[in-house]
C-alpha cells in the first residue's frame, strides 16, 4: 500500500521492523525496478529470495555482497557464486 502512495521510507520503516517476506519481496522488486540494487538485494535476501538477490548482485559484479549472500544462501544459489567467482578467475 504505501508503494502505491510513493511512500518509500515507511515501506523500508515497515520491512526493517516487520521481517514480514512478503513485504519485503515487494520493496525489493520495486527498489530494483527503480535501480536501487544495493537496496533491492538487502530486500531480496530478507525476503529469503536469495536466487534473485544473487543474479542482481552478478549482473552487477557486486562480489561483496555475492560472497555474502552466498554465505546465507541454499546450495544451489551459492555454487551459481561459485562458478561466476570461477569464471572471473578468482575461485
Amino acid at each position: 500500500m504505501y508503494l502505491s502512495q510513493n511512500l518509500l521510507q515507511d515501506s523500508i520503516r515497515i520491512c526493517n521492523s516487520d521481517s514480514e517476506p512478503q513485504a519485503c519481496f515487494l520493496l525489493a522488486r520495486h527498489m530494483e525496478k527503480t535501480g536501487m540494487l544495493s537496496e533491492a538485494i538487502h530486500f531480496y535476501a530478507k525476503a529469503q529470495y536469495y536466487s534473485q538477490a544473487v543474479k542482481i548482485a552478478i549482473n552487477n559484479e557486486l562480489d561483496g555482497e555475492i560472497v555474502g549472500l552466498s554465505m546465507a544462501s541454499p546450495k544451489e544459489v551459492a555454487f551459481r557464486s561459485a562458478v561466476y567467482f570461477e569464471k572471473k578467475g578468482l575461485a
